[in-house]
């Protein structure tokens, strides 16, 4: 489940956004879905925990494709 996040630089509350990264991982290059949650008063992106954790695994989702 995705909480609220408030930005660290403006204290404002965050909307999460997603868009699509290339990592290199295990040999491959992989594309996937990355959540972040973003500031637009800043620019800057952030994750938590949990979505480090839905990160890693829409990468490890990708790789099991190769």
């Amino acid at each position: 489940m995705i909480k609220k996040m408030y930005s660290p630089v403006t204290g404002k509350e965050m909307n999460t956004k997603t868009a699509l990264k290339e990592i290199h991982y295990r040999g491959f290059d992989i594309v996937y879905e990355h959540w972040s949650y973003f500031c637009k008063d800043s620019g800057e992106s952030f994750t938590t925990t949990g979505l480090d954790e839905i990160n890693m695994s829409n990468i490890i989702k990708e790789y099991d494709k190769k």
